[in-house]
């Protein structure tokens, strides 16, 4: 059985963009685990985690397919997810719960494409700001200014202690162009 995560989401929809003649293949794989009221099997809302919503992008094209509201439905549920999902004071999404403060460049993968689907099929301006707003702010605090290269992540030491002494001087940079906004963010 398939299991909802990343890496799954990741090949399946890899493999639809290859070959679409593997529909039914996709199908077959997410079935079992959309019920009829978009409850998606072994997925957690809780975990605050944005790999979970990466698999989500499949669900537009087996709705579109199959015309099954469960598959929209779903995805209203990982929308939902969006809406609660902890935020830093700049209004960043955390990567999951588990990682408090933390911001991490892979979570505008695993939920901008997705993101911005939905609210574009939905009418919802607010959310595709929000998604657009999420994209400008990592690239201004993420961007090195000697590199041009944008770092992997953010956290603050204080909750995560493991950090590296260069991870630090980065975090300690960030904070600083974060305590400089007078909002603490945009």
């Amino acid at each position: 059985m398939m299991l909802w995560h990343y890496e799954h989401g990741l090949v399946i929809g890899a493999c639809l963009m290859a070959d679409p003649g593997l529909f039914q293949w996709a199908y077959d794989l997410y079935d079992p685990i959309i019920a009829q009221d978009g409850a998606i099997a072994t997925y957690h809302e809780h975990d605050y985690n944005l790999d979970q919503i990466n698999p989500g992008r499949n669900l537009f094209t087996l709705y579109e397919r199959t015309g099954q509201k469960r598959f929209m439905l779903a995805a209203g549920r990982l929308r939902d997810q969006l809406s609660r999902q902890p935020r830093t004071m700049s209004k960043l999404f955390w990567h999951k719960a588990i990682y408090p403060w933390q911001v991490w460049l892979d979570g505008l993968y695993m939920e901008g494409p997705f993101y911005a689907r939905y609210c574009n099929l939905t009418g919802d301006e607010k959310g595709l700001d929000d998604v657009a707003g999420q994209l400008a702010k990592v690239f201004e605090l993420f961007r090195d200014p000697v590199t041009g290269l944008l770092y992997h992540g953010m956290g603050l030491p204080s909750v995560n202690p493991t950090l590296s002494k260069q991870t630090l001087h980065v975090v300690k940079q960030i904070q600083k162009r974060l305590d400089s906004e007078p909002t603490g963010g945009k």
